[in-house]
């Protein structure tokens, strides 16, 4: 199970251009992100944007925790969050 888990996340990593191990395994394995994946890779922009903006919450959500409280760690997760922002602007 855990290699076709690895799989999901390369496939959403080249997908959305992101580092595959930056998105957990709810995220690679959510039920909404699978149809999105799907729909997204046959060329539903609407599904792309909902898998960039979930991936932009997912990872956020997982550096908050591991910054919570150190100031200069807070101040980097913000310049990954515009930058996350931006791409999902782009597309």
């Amino acid at each position: 199970m855990a290699e076709v888990t690895d799989e999901l996340a390369n496939v959403y990593a080249d997908l959305l251009d992101l580092p595959f191990d930056n998105l957990s395994r709810d995220f690679t394995s959510d039920i909404n992100n699978l149809n999105d994946l799907e729909a997204a890779v046959n060329g539903d922009e609407e599904a792309y944007n909902r898998l960039m903006e979930a991936a932009q919450q997912d990872i956020t959500a997982q550096f908050a925790v591991q910054v919570d409280g150190n100031e200069e760690a807070e101040a980097a997760l913000a310049d990954m969050n515009a930058e996350l922002a931006t791409l999902i602007d782009q597309d």
